[in-house]
């Protein structure tokens, strides 16, 4: 059974199109990209946009379309899918694919590729989410082509070969016990970390998809910051089970988000804001976070002398650590640190050192 995955050298971005090409064909996503730049004639700047829906670019005029084609994946547009299942949820379309093709899908301006129920995009695992949990399963369809199934072949790369006849294949009473109960530990491991990292893809997209719908709803009710109204719904969350620690995030980096310039544009809808999520790399609330709340970029030397305050008891002392760093790191310095120590020790004022 030939495996779908994202392309090795995948990336966050606004390239949802290209990726999906890429996992629909088993390229990496640099060539895909290559040929949609030279092919549709895009600038320096261009770093993935795709336009594939409208009486100019849509159909097989569209970008992936012809990317699909140009990788020999004999690409169909499926008016009759797409008249059939216009506007219906991506979760519902899904589930009445039929199973002999895969699929390119694109739901208002965000594309995706779809094979076997699991879903694939810049954001999503490594071999694609399953259509129930994806985080845009609930936009609306509007473009279906459909595209040849990958076969073996096109995945050899992937595969690891050896010659038969330098291959030995144990039999179980060549085995040791240990081995085997060791085999079986490892397999137990094994499926606990799969099952943790699909509750922690699950925790992470559920928790994406409640920032996109309490934007939305701060913009859909002119929500201030601040205001008695923001507290309100601080208030409403908790009484519906959210912690109140969590309201207030929800709230506070939904305030901060609203005005981001790339957010603006999608309004109240909460899947534009997905989409637009899954444009900038936002997967987890801590991408968010970081976004709406950036920490400042320490230089080194701020870095080391935080670190020497907090191992220290006095200033004097972290002083004397640095100085000691210096020496160990080049013994030659140890002359100047006992210079620097006894001026910082004379002086009768604390020294400014410029960083």
């Amino acid at each position: 059974m030939t495996v779908y995955r994202q392309p090795a050298d995948a990336t966050s971005g606004p390239n949802c199109g290209p990726t999906s090409v890429a996992v629909l064909t088993a390229k990496p996503l640099a060539d895909v990209l290559a040929f949609i730049k030279a092919d549709c004639r895009r600038g320096a700047a261009w770093k993935g946009s795709t336009r594939n829906r409208g009486r100019r670019h849509g159909g097989e005029n569209s970008d992936c379309y012809k990317a699909l084609a140009h990788f020999g994946a004999n690409p169909k547009v499926e008016t009759g899918l797409e008249d059939q299942h216009r506007n219906r949820q991506l979760q519902n379309v899904i589930a009445d694919l039929p199973g002999d093709r895969a699929y390119f899908v694109c739901t208002g301006g965000h594309a995706q590729a779809v094979v076997d129920g699991r879903v694939f995009d810049q954001s999503t695992s490594i071999e694609g989410d399953p259509a129930a949990t994806y985080w845009g399963r609930r936009k609306k369809v509007n473009v279906i082509i459909s595209v040849d199934r990958l076969t073996a072949k096109s995945n050899e790369e992937d595969a690891t070969v050896t010659d038969p006849a330098l291959t030995i294949v144990p039999t179980d009473a060549d085995v040791p016990e240990f081995v085997v109960t060791v085999a079986k530990f490892e397999a137990e491991a094994s499926a606990s970390v799969a099952a943790i990292k699909g509750l922690t893809a699950e925790k992470n997209g559920a928790k994406v998809s409640a920032y996109a719908h309490i934007i939305a709803g701060l913009v859909s009710h002119n929500v201030r910051k601040g205001t008695a109204q923001a507290g309100d719904i601080k208030v409403a969350l908790v009484t519906q089970g959210v912690s109140k620690a969590c309201a207030k995030r929800y709230v506070e980096n939904g305030q901060k988000a609203k005005v981001l310039p790339w957010l603006k544009a999608a309004g109240s809808d909460a899947d534009g804001i997905l989409a637009a999520f899954a444009d900038n790399g936002v997967k987890t609330e801590q991408d968010l976070v970081n976004i709406v709340s950036p920490k400042p970029v320490l230089t080194a030397a701020e870095e080391l002398a935080a670190k020497a305050v907090a191992l220290t008891d006095s200033d004097e002392d972290a002083v004397q650590a640095l100085l000691d760093a210096a020496a160990a790191i080049n013994p030659g310095c140890a002359n100047v640190a006992a210079t620097l120590v006894a001026a910082l020790a004379g002086a009768s004022e604390p020294l400014d050192i410029a960083a």
